[in-house]
């Protein structure tokens, strides 16, 4: 039951990560048009979101198709956290009776609220934001002057900054933290292959830059690191999926021959460890028979 879920869930991932980089960034250029990107473009330049509020108020349904591609692929992504934490925290546990209790120990808990919540940010302010877009579009497209259309423009400034904290600084700062959780235990446990964990470090490292840069600057649209970041969290999910949908078994699944093992092992260390002196028995060795010396 664990193993088909962690497939499914490895299915799922290789689908955010195509939605993430390849479909939404496609959609982006090849349907929103350089009006879009114009605008987009005076945000960051000028500070200005009146042409971005009139181009949502003349492309309402691509806006929201935009925005729906990006929803599914973090709604998608913060299902594998569930799973995973309880696949990597269980392994490697002393006993297979534990494991399920291993899996809700304090930092298995924090990893998997972080993956929760993390993307779940990410979506959120998504669908919030589509509300609050829209609103703000209609508002600036129905203004009688360009005093009112200034005023709905800053308005809307100081809201989208909201979300960028929301999703970009508080929501990447626990993705970060979700990945870096993951990664660390994917090296201890050993359960995966070294590069996923090393490409997931690198993607924590980039999510927190583009977290600190996007703090001092909350109202722009991206920062230099963000389509490094995005691009390399869906790398990370992509190889991610791609293992966990081959596997053929739960990842380093303790069973009676691995409790043996590591039941020999330490014996053998403790032997190898002790000193080299003559036992009790070799220094008497009538000593056990010593009821039958009378």
């Amino acid at each position: 039951m664990m193993l088909a879920r962690l497939r499914l869930r490895g299915a799922y991932a290789v689908v955010a990560a195509l939605l993430l980089l390849l479909i939404a960034p496609l959609y982006q250029t090849a349907t929103l048009g350089a009006d879009y990107q114009s605008a987009v473009q005076t945000i960051a330049t000028h500070h200005d979101f009146g042409p971005y509020l009139l181009w949502i108020s003349q492309n309402v349904g691509a806006d929201r198709v935009s925005r729906l591609i990006q929803l599914v692929a973090y709604a998608l992504a913060a299902t594998v956290a569930g799973p995973l934490v309880a696949a990597l925290w269980a392994a490697r546990a002393p006993d297979a009776r534990f494991a399920p209790f291993v899996a809700w120990r304090p930092s298995a808990l924090v990893a998997r609220l972080a993956g929760w919540v993390g993307f779940g940010l990410f979506a959120i302010v998504l669908v919030v934001g589509a509300f609050t877009s829209e609103s703000a579009a209609n508002s600036y497209a129905a203004a009688a002057s360009a005093a009112q259309r200034n005023t709905i423009a800053v308005q809307f400034g100081a809201t989208y900054a909201v979300e960028t904290i929301l999703s970009r600084v508080i929501g990447g700062l626990i993705v970060a933290l979700f990945l870096g959780l993951i990664c660390s235990r994917m090296v201890v446990t050993r359960s995966f292959p070294r590069w996923l964990p090393y490409l997931g470090a690198l993607t924590v490292i980039m999510l927190a830059a583009n977290a600190v840069l996007f703090v001092f600057a909350p109202a722009q649209v991206e920062t230099v690191v963000s389509t490094p970041a995005t691009a390399g969290l869906a790398l990370w999910l992509a190889g991610l999926g791609v293992l966990l949908a081959r596997l053929k078994a739960m990842p380093d699944a303790p069973d009676e021959a691995d409790a043996a093992d590591a039941v020999s092992g330490a014996e053998h260390t403790a032997d190898a460890a002790a000193p080299n002196t003559p036992t009790v028995a070799s220094a008497t060795p009538n000593a056990a028979g010593g009821g039958d010396a009378g």
